[in-house]
């Protein structure tokens, strides 16, 4: 009788071929990460001890914070992941079998259809029951105490119990319609320029990837500079906000010019690109590599 792999030995074999790599790219690419989300909440911060630039950033955060501040946030950046992986791994088989019990499929655009259905409903789940994580992250990051004096957030659990006991349930969802709203945009745009792209013949796979990211990320940063700022609203740095976005991005663009809606922008894309090719190469891929 053949044997089948259990869900566990599935799980660990799929995140050391894809899960490891993203891990260590989310870990390795973390300081830009962090200057991106300085840079997107700078015009609301009260506090003096923010990085004017990234030469300040890069040689200012190892003396004033310790070397581990530039990657301060990466460890709940990275259960966020982790986290999240795991429940989606544990549920979408079993919610695609359930679906589709109660949906025949009947062609191959049905089958589409139940995939799309499935991701979707896992992925508004997992995010559901993570977001707390991605919040963490923003916040975290936004501490700018130097070494030898207690920080705001210890961690995501500090942020959750902060938010729970001060702030209310409403705040840890915080930005998280933007979060969802944004990331399925981003994906959209993603695709479809991908496939013109390899339509035009445009390089290899990587690099009509790495372009199609970069169109979709410039077209939806705008969505995701209003998340940050709307994830911190509220905290004792930060001035709330939490208007219509629609009348966020109009603000900022009489108060900061069409430039702050931009804010971090560079380092966000020089985070996406380090993060892709950490993953391709540590996955025996690379961008520079032809297929």
């Amino acid at each position: 009788m053949e044997r089948r792999d259990s869900g566990v030995k599935i799980f660990f074999r799929n995140f050391y071929s894809t899960g490891l790599p993203n891990l260590t790219g989310i870990i390795l690419a973390s300081p830009l990460e962090r200057y991106s989300i300085i840079c997107q909440t700078r015009s609301i911060l009260k506090s003096p001890l923010g990085y004017p630039n990234f030469l300040t950033y890069i040689t200012q955060v190892p003396d004033r914070e310790g070397i581990l501040g530039l990657f301060r946030g990466s460890m709940v950046r990275s259960l966020h992941y982790l986290v999240g992986s795991a429940i989606t791994f544990r549920t979408y088989y079993y919610l695609n079998s359930k679906i589709s019990s109660i949906i025949e499929a009947k062609s191959p655009l049905d089958i589409e259809i139940l995939k799309i259905l499935s991701s979707s409903t896992i992925f508004l789940a997992t995010e559901f029951f993570v977001y707390n994580y991605e919040r963490a992250r923003t916040l975290i990051a936004c501490d700018f105490k130097p070494k030898g004096i207690p920080r705001t957030y210890n961690g995501s659990f500090d942020v959750l119990s902060y938010s729970l006991r001060v702030e209310g349930i409403k705040n840890v969802y915080a930005g998280f319609p933007l979060y969802i709203g944004s990331y399925a945009f981003f994906l959209s745009i993603a695709l479809i320029f991908s496939k013109k792209f390899e339509e035009l013949g445009v390089g290899n796979n990587k690099m009509t990837d790495f372009a199609a990211f970069g169109v979709a990320k410039a077209v939806v940063y705008p969505l995701d500079l209003i998340r940050r700022r709307n994830q911190v609203s509220g905290t004792e740095y930060f001035q709330k906000d939490r208007r219509f976005f629609y009348w966020q991005i109009k603000d900022i663009v009489n108060n900061e010019g069409i430039k702050g809606l931009y804010r971090g922008f560079l380092p966000a894309m020089l985070h996406t690109f380090t993060c892709l090719n950490l993953v391709w190469i540590l996955s025996g891929d690379s961008y520079f590599k032809a297929d």
